[in-house]
């Protein structure tokens, strides 16, 4: 080290050496500073971990959404949409970064989910006002598994069909689907159709929905409401086109030789009203080189915790033979 001792050469040689060091030192602060703040930040992006039944959180979801008549349900802009659109497509490609930005953008939640029913370890994006979970635009739920079966389970009338949630999350566990998809308010929130997420063009859930495709299998589930002189069955499963395409026709043969009373939309004038040949979603499923699975139940099958089981157990077999999925043992008997 120089010495101050050596005349005015030693003195400024001194101070240089000095003024070196204290630069160095405040570049090396500097550097631990930024990566301290790397570390807070990545820290602070960090997806949170949560647990709980998959059905109870949906539960409570479903109760905060807007309801019929409400026009709690706001229309998102394309900007938005395709904005969901990027949301749902990092959750299933489980780009954590990427969803987390959209999520933000979005002023959603994101989190990890451990479904204790399963096991399974889940991404969910939600819309909720903290403490209630509150729906402030009704845009919907998505529930991804990134490592899931090449399915999509959706539920688009959540408050109009009831129980259809409860099946949806019991379909989507019995498969290990990739992913389930919920609207987020009721299809007659308002007067008009906009908020009918299988009809309304430019919705988050179709803007999801058409970003997770080419899925092999969609499943949509509807309910309806028998009447005496309706005769119809208790399931009516279509492709939204006649004839259907042999997965669904497999599917209905499946649950026919199990019991199920079930029937299949032909084009023959049975069951046009619950075929859904105007749905979306059943669209650009076919587009995409995809199955559409147009499942209506009868109330009773929905709300009866048993049948409903027992339908959507022989539903889930009957997928996994005509899909190749990957079940559980239990189940694949």
């Amino acid at each position: 080290m120089p010495t101050s001792g050596s005349g005015p050469e030693g003195t400024r040689a001194y101070v240089g050496f000095w003024i070196s060091i204290m630069l160095i030192i405040l570049v090396i602060l500097g550097a631990a500073t930024i990566i301290l703040l790397d570390v807070e930040r990545d820290r602070s992006r960090q997806t949170p971990l949560e647990r709980g039944n998959l059905s109870q959180v949906i539960g409570e979801i479903v109760e905060g959404m807007p309801g019929r008549g409400s026009e709690g349900y706001v229309k998102p802009s394309s900007h938005e949409a395709s904005e969901f659109a990027d949301l749902a497509s990092a959750m299933s490609a489980g780009d954590l970064e990427e969803a987390s930005r959209s999520a933000d953008t979005l002023d959603y939640t994101l989190v990890w989910y451990e479904d204790i029913s399963t096991g399974r370890r889940l991404l969910m994006a939600r819309e909720e006002e903290v403490p209630a979970r509150t729906a402030k635009r009704g845009w919907g739920t998505i529930v991804v598994d990134p490592g899931g079966n090449d399915l999509i389970v959706e539920v688009p009338h959540p408050l109009f069909d009831i129980d259809t949630p409860e099946v949806g999350v019991e379909l989507f566990e019995e498969t290990r689907a990739k992913a389930l998809l919920l609207a987020g308010t009721h299809r007659y929130a308002w007067a008009d159709e906009r908020a009918d997420m299988a009809h309304a063009p430019g919705t988050p859930f179709d803007a999801a929905h058409e970003t997770l495709l080419a899925a092999r299998f969609v499943v949509q589930l509807h309910g309806f409401h028998a009447r005496e002189d309706d005769r119809y069955p208790d399931i009516v499963l279509s492709s939204g086109v006649a004839p259907a395409p042999t997965g669904v026709r497999s599917i209905y043969r499946s649950m026919n030789s199990a019991g199920i009373n079930v029937g299949l939309f032909d084009g023959r004038g049975r069951y046009t009203d619950l075929a859904g040949t105007r749905n979306l979603q059943g669209t650009s499923t076919r587009e995409a080189g995809g199955e559409f699975v147009h499942v209506e139940l009868v109330s009773h099958v929905r709300t009866n915790p048993v049948e409903r089981s027992r339908v959507v157990e022989t539903l889930a077999r009957a997928l996994a033979r005509s899909a190749d999925l990957w079940i559980p043992l239990e189940l694949a008997r």
